[in-house]
């Protein structure tokens, strides 16, 4: 069996149990870097330790970031697990490959200031895009606030659910809706045209469903004030930094705000300060030394 052909089985076998997006994530790297190609014509039981090494590293040769060949090869290795499930792959060599180690901290280098600018300029902001730029400032991601529909808003309780299906962490999970969001939701729901509460919140009036590719109308906001460059997904990162750095707020309770599913992911946030070890020598140093002038 070729690569290419047990990647059609993989598809035909989950397509019912992925979440669309890793279901459409998958089909395009799988289109990309292992259907018409030399790899994706290999038969399974060729493709050995220094195979995938070679493959690996011509991907990095090419220009791809190590975090990005490690995805690519973690959906090879989905694949090839199946293939061995199903005895046509004697061994999977995947977990053997080496890639150079590379930094998966988040950096949100923007000052204060700006981080503070770009928070007010979100709340305050005023063109058609303002109430889903708000919901992602509450820590959604993009396809959690695009996916959301009517019924799973409670105003009467305060409340909103992000259902399993849309949530990454493939997880139900109910969060409180601030003051602010309430009313702007309610806002919303007078002047929104729908038939049902199982519509969506947000509705593209051209295409009749939900909104798909947001980056215009985010580039467009962040050059009409005047802020940085920066993606849609960096709100999240501007969150997190903040709330940690300058808030001091704990790490568990921006943890759950942004739905992580362990908190490691959440002290990517944290920002190295060059004066935190000299705050702690001095406090053991000064809680044993007599002071100077007594």
């Amino acid at each position: 069996m070729l690569l290419k052909e047990l990647f059609i089985i993989y598809f035909d076998m989950y397509s019912n149990t992925l979440k669309p997006t890793t279901y459409l994530s998958n089909y395009h790297t799988y289109l990309k870097h292992f259907n018409e190609t030399e790899i994706g014509n290999k038969n399974l039981n060729d493709i050995d330790f220094i195979y995938l090494q070679t493959f690996a590293n011509n991907l990095l040769n090419q220009g791809y970031k190590p975090k990005t060949v490690k995805n690519i090869l973690s959906i090879l290795n989905t694949a090839l697990e199946l293939g061995e499930r199903l005895k046509e792959v004697n061994k999977n060599y995947c977990n053997l490959v080496k890639l150079p180690r590379f930094d998966n901290k988040v950096y949100f280098r923007h000052s204060t200031e700006i981080q503070q600018d770009i928070i007010k300029s979100i709340i305050y902001n005023d063109n058609k895009y303002k109430d889903i730029f708000l919901f992602l400032l509450h820590g959604r991601r993009k396809n959690e606030v695009l996916s959301i529909k009517w019924e799973d808003v409670d105003f009467d309780n305060e409340s909103y659910v992000i259902r399993s299906e849309n949530c990454k962490i493939s997880k139900s999970l109910e969060y409180s809706l601030t003051p602010l969001l309430k009313y702007r939701l309610k806002e919303h729901y007078k002047y929104t045209l729908f038939n049902s509460p199982k519509d969506y919140i947000f509705t593209n009036p051209d295409t009749g469903n939900k909104y798909i590719d947001l980056r215009r109308a985010w580039n467009n906001f962040l050059k009409l004030n005047n802020l940085p460059k920066m993606r849609l997904h960096d709100i999240r990162h501007l969150i997190g930094t903040y709330a940690i750095n300058h808030l001091g707020l704990s790490m568990e309770s921006v943890m759950l705000t942004l739905g992580h599913s362990n908190i490691s992911t959440t002290h990517n946030y944290l920002t190295r300060n060059k004066n935190f070890s000299k705050i702690v020598i001095n406090s053991i140093l000064e809680s044993v030394i007599t002071p100077l002038n007594s």
